[in-house]
């Protein structure tokens, strides 16, 4: 039996990587003039998958990032470059309901 690792919480800089990919990835699509669905079609994916990382939801595999370059015709620099020219915005830290505090007797 194959037991899965449980999947690390991601650090705020992870969050707004992840974030910022899928920013690119919209702006990239949109200044083809597609649409999502177009842009998921040219890519070879679901359109909701898509969108799940447009909106920074979900860490594509490399394989589903090469096929996103590929897809929008680009070059990676093109993706990547960017990125790295602009500072990141802190992405939101993730909320969690406080510890409940035992009530002393």
């Amino acid at each position: 039996m194959v037991r899965k690792k449980a999947p690390q919480q991601k650090t705020p800089e992870q969050l707004a990587q992840q974030k910022a990919f899928g920013e690119r990835i919209r702006e990239l699509r949109e200044a083809k003039g597609w649409s999502q669905e177009h842009s998921a079609d040219e890519c070879g994916l679901d359109r909701s998958h898509m969108g799940e990382i447009e909106r920074g939801e979900v860490d594509p595999q490399w394989t589903t990032i090469f096929r996103i370059i590929r897809g929008l015709g680009m070059k990676p620099g093109d993706m990547f470059d960017v990125l790295f020219e602009k500072p990141l915005a802190p992405a939101p830290a993730p909320t969690t309901a406080p510890a409940a505090v035992p009530q002393g007797g």
